[in-house]
């Protein structure tokens, strides 16, 4: 896992090249230790484990709270309160819940799916769940983007990632830094990646814009737009790759999009904004009334440029 420190953000940016090519082999090897079961015959065992039986073999193995949670919404039991009974002190509780747990499990769906890794139960999906893990996301990915007409991995520094077996959160920064009068520390254009192999979520590649508010390279994210998201329902590999495809068409029109609107907006002077709204015959004084300010004021904010105006806001 390589996390960048939020206060030394932009000094701890890395090449593509060096980030995706050793995060593909460390999500290879989570693949190795995973498999997938369907599941019948649950039993919630005293040692708080999951026993059950797949095609004519036996299993029993550990459950992590969040795959437990996931297996008491298919089965219709509520997990607070099942919870509760659970860590009680008290053992006619305990026993409370293994039986009510183990109870409706007869009447839970047949269709149960447990995505485990190294023998411990990480996520209970059914099999409508269409498998396609972060070393497959991560793949497509690297395919697509070294075929790309539109960009190379060079354009991309890696700003981190959280990697482990149920999730990747991954963020890169495109191209150099957004700059401006009255820009000081740069806007940079970025894009994440996000998946899970549990089922809490799409996959989903968004643009992000991120502001470099002080030289110590702290930043802040202020826009988010989607760009790709697929369920992990019937998931196939043309499919994703198009989707991929066409991030990596639209990115750069976005990153230009906002690189013209942000010059526009660090070059143009609120008097020039002021004069407009005059031309359409509003009154200054009006305008001033409705901002809150003085005559001193209102003198002082016809010098400056629209940017410094936002970036305050934001």
């Amino acid at each position: 896992m390589y996390i960048s420190n939020s206060t030394s953000f932009i000094q701890n940016l890395k090449p593509y090249e060096e980030i995706i090519p050793a995060l593909i082999s460390e999500a290879e090897e989570v693949k190795l230790n995973q498999k997938d079961y369907k599941a019948n015959g649950i039993i919630f065992t005293e040692d708080d484990s999951l026993s059950f039986r797949c095609g004519t073999e036996n299993y029993k193995m550990d459950v992590t709270e969040f795959a437990l949670s996931q297996y008491c919404n298919k089965i219709g039991m509520p997990n607070n309160f099942f919870k509760k009974l659970r860590t009680s002190k008290e053992p006619a509780l305990i026993e409370m819940a293994r039986k009510n747990i183990n109870t409706l499990a007869g009447f839970g769906p047949d269709n149960i799916m447990f995505r485990c890794n190294k023998n411990i139960v990480r996520g209970v999906l059914t099999d409508k769940y269409t498998p396609f893990d972060t070393v497959e996301i991560l793949k497509a990915f690297n395919n697509e983007l070294n075929y790309s007409n539109e960009m190379t991995p060079a354009d991309f520094k890696v700003a981190g990632y959280a990697h482990d077996p149920d999730m990747l959160h991954l963020r890169m920064i495109y191209g150099d830094p957004i700059k401006g009068e009255g820009i000081e520390h740069g806007i940079y254009a970025g894009m994440t990646i996000n998946t899970s192999n549990i089922g809490v979520g799409k996959i989903s590649v968004n643009f992000m814009l991120y502001r470099q508010v002080c030289s110590n390279g702290m930043i802040i994210s202020h826009f988010n737009q989607n760009l790709f998201s697929q369920r992990h329902i019937n998931i196939s590999v043309p499919e994703i790759a198009a989707g991929l495809s066409y991030t990596f068409g639209i990115f750069p029109q976005i990153a230009a999009q906002i690189q013209d609107k942000l010059t526009k907006a660090s070059t143009t002077k609120i008097s020039n904004e002021l004069l407009n709204l005059q031309e359409k015959g509003y009154r200054m004084e009006t305008v001033k009334n409705k901002l809150g300010v003085s005559d001193k004021d209102m003198e002082d904010i016809k010098k400056i440029n629209i940017w410094k105006v936002l970036a305050y806001f934001i």
